[in-house]
């Protein structure tokens, strides 16, 4: 098995799987997860770039992490008081996480006047994460009424944080194509 190397890709494949074109106004939107912690790591990072994005469009967002397991998610998110927004939006993770850390050497040959040829080692730590999350934008009203599905796969170091705000554009640019939001 090939381990990924995120040094090579850092990548996300966001395919758009349902939409209801109908003009919505929201007002305000509940963000939700479960999962391991590399998906709850992922999912704040990914809501905290959500609710910028939604404040500067005069959305009222919130993040809330409902547990570890689809089980525990479904209790905990029985739980919350749902009335208070106009919409949900589910990340829910499909797969297991994948997350790799290894070493990396590298050697090169140095020319040097005084010397000849060096050999010159470096060394970097390199760190991977990948898993594939489907996402709904629920109605709150009938949270059976789904208003538009996504499967998001990703691929990156998780410390470089430009992804989430790649996704973020990505989900609001097809929002708004949906007429979701303005």
């Amino acid at each position: 098995m090939a381990l990924p190397y995120s040094g090579r890709s850092q990548n996300y494949t966001f395919t758009e799987i349902k939409t209801d074109s109908v003009k919505r106004d929201f007002k305000r939107i509940l963000i939700v997860s479960f999962g391991s912690v590399e998906a709850r790591s992922f999912c704040e990072n990914l809501s905290e770039q959500l609710i910028k994005a939604l404040t500067s469009d005069s959305i009222d967002a919130e993040f809330n992490y409902l547990g570890k397991d689809q089980a525990e998610g479904n209790r905990q998110f029985r739980t919350l008081d749902k009335m208070r927004y106009d919409a949900v939006i589910t990340l829910i993770p499909v797969d297991s996480a994948f997350y790799w850390t290894g070493n990396i050497t590298t050697t090169t040959q140095s020319s040097n006047n005084v010397i000849g040829q060096m050999p010159i080692t470096t060394r970097s730590r390199d760190v991977s994460y990948s898993q594939t999350f489907n996402i709904q934008l629920l109605e709150t009203a009938d949270q059976s009424k789904m208003l538009w599905s996504a499967s998001l796969y990703v691929f990156f170091d998780p410390g470089k944080m430009k992804i989430y705000k790649d996704i973020t554009k990505k989900i609001l640019s097809s929002f708004r194509k949906s007429r979701i939001i303005k």
